[in-house]
């Protein structure tokens, strides 16, 4: 370990583990902390700083977090774009500043007259695809500066609505009467609970607030639960607690290993051990389409970088249970985009040996030809006493280390 890991103020008490491996946790974050807390938390758990998370929580919200651990964190790109289900209770006849607990009360108008099939009715028109205008607490960035920050420094943020999808919206049980005090006054209010299925980029906040808007009542959240994120739920999601517990007694943090991990984000395919030998070299492989199960949309950032989302397609190459690359559709071949593993790591018989061989002549054709090229273009032998001939090297195209777009994760 480089650098000295910190005890995080938040969470005192936490032992100091060991590295567990590269892949994914799934984490149940408590509330009144922050997801970067949690980040902070397992960098000591698993005695690394490289841990990052997919899908921010607010402090008030719980439940589950994708963390990745080492070279996991180079698959939380694609659980961003991935489905969300929260449990929400939202309380109607007031707003806050915040549109939820933690803000300040901005408006009263309670909630007399609002009826169970008032509050089933409205949430059926939140489903589908709708435009929504986010929290102005939210940690989108405006102008580089977080929208949250700005609201803060006390000025007035308004973000432009943005298209999302709300799958399913449902109410879980009967709505609570109730009364809350603000301005001096007692205030008829109705606690709700529902359930939100939605996609990538929906703010539960922006729905009370816009579900209380359409009841005439004003809303905000009290509560908010997250309990899945795609195949991810709260039935494998482990507690900060109980890690620390298990890092005590001399355990590793659960770590679910890279391979495993992976194809529950995107596509497979299984490869051999001398197409995991040529991606691991950077170089590209040919593979039948049909030996490929339908492929996830390629969302990741890195297109900014010159992939091509309109042709490209993402999946990750697994030679047994080793994820050997993620690999990018171009035309017919694969091309690796980030490397996991290392040539030495698979075994080199039998007809793969055959198949190196025939890229290995490829290449050496390629090689001769740049040769004849070269010699054709040399200098007539009255200038060769003064110009020496061109050395002849292996191109960037024929080589893994300087392969165009391809990035290398293998630790030591």
């Amino acid at each position: 370990m480089s650098a000295e890991i910190l005890m995080p103020p938040v969470f005192p008490n936490l032992a100091r583990g060991e590295f567990p491996g590269d892949g994914i946790l799934i984490v149940d974050k408590p509330s009144g902390v922050t997801s970067h807390d949690v980040v902070s938390a397992l960098r000591r758990l698993t005695g690394t700083r490289k841990v990052g998370h997919a899908g921010t929580l607010d402090p008030l919200a719980t439940g589950v977090l994708i963390v990745g651990v080492g070279a996991g964190t180079k698959l939380l790109t694609y659980a961003q774009g991935e489905r969300k289900s929260y449990e929400a209770t939202i309380r109607l006849g007031v707003t806050t500043s915040t549109e939820d607990a933690e803000g300040e009360v901005t408006s009263v108008r309670g909630a007399s007259g609002i009826t169970a099939q008032s509050i089933d009715a409205a949430l059926g028109t939140m489903v589908g695809t709708i435009r929504q205008v986010p929290s102005a607490v939210s940690a989108i960035k405006v102008q580089g500066k977080r929208a949250y920050q700005r609201v803060r420094d006390g000025e007035h943020v308004e973000l432009p609505a943005r298209s999302v999808t709300i799958y399913s919206a449902l109410r879980r049980e009967q709505p609570r009467a109730g009364v809350q005090r603000a301005d001096s006054c007692s205030v008829p209010i109705l606690d709700v609970d529902v359930t939100v299925e939605c996609s990538a980029g929906t703010y539960i906040r922006a729905f009370a607030r816009d579900l209380g808007s359409a009841l005439g009542c004003g809303g905000y959240v009290t509560s908010l639960r997250r309990t899945c994120i795609g195949s991810f739920g709260l039935d494998e999601a482990f507690r900060l607690e109980d890690l620390s517990e298990r890092v005590s007694a001399g355990d590793l943090v659960p770590v679910a290993p890279m391979a495993r991990s992976a194809q529950r984000l995107v596509p497979t395919i299984r490869v051999n051990s001398g197409q995991a030998r040529s991606l691991s070299f950077g170089r590209s492989i040919r593979m039948e389409r049909h030996t490929v199960r339908p492929l996830a949309r390629d969302t990741s950032p890195q297109d900014s970088e010159g992939h091509d989302t309109d042709t490209s397609a993402v999946a990750a190459a697994i030679y047994g249970d080793v994820l050997v690359a993620l690999v990018v559709l171009h035309s017919d071949r694969w091309q690796p985009r980030t490397v996991f593993a290392r040539p030495q790591d698979f075994p080199y018989a039998g007809d793969e040996i055959q198949s190196d061989r025939s890229v290995q002549q490829g290449q050496d054709r390629r090689l001769e030809c740049d040769a004849h090229q070269r010699d054709a273009q040399a200098p007539s032998a009255s200038d060769r006493s003064s110009a020496a001939l061109p050395v002849a090297s292996p191109s960037a195209s024929t080589t893994g280390k300087n392969m165009p777009h391809v990035e290398r994760i293998v630790r030591s």
